[in-house]
């Protein structure tokens, strides 16, 4: 599940890449960090969830709190 996530979150950062260039009017290295500082984030939010889960159990960590 959470490698879908991440696939799906990183496949919509890129096709919004052209509009976010064009809108903000960034240079192709300002895109490439934009990626790249998103892909790291999601990256270490996901080993946190992994920690968490295997401490307090996989169903506590990833069911919606609602």
């Amino acid at each position: 599940m959470s490698l879908l996530i991440v696939s799906l979150d990183n496949t919509i950062v890129n096709v919004a890449l052209p509009s976010l260039g064009h809108d903000l009017h960034a240079p192709v290295s300002g895109l490439q960090w934009t990626v790249d500082a998103y892909t790291l984030t999601l990256a270490s939010l996901l080993m946190l969830a992994g920690s968490t889960a295997d401490r307090v159990g996989r169903r506590r960590t990833f069911r919606p709190v609602w």
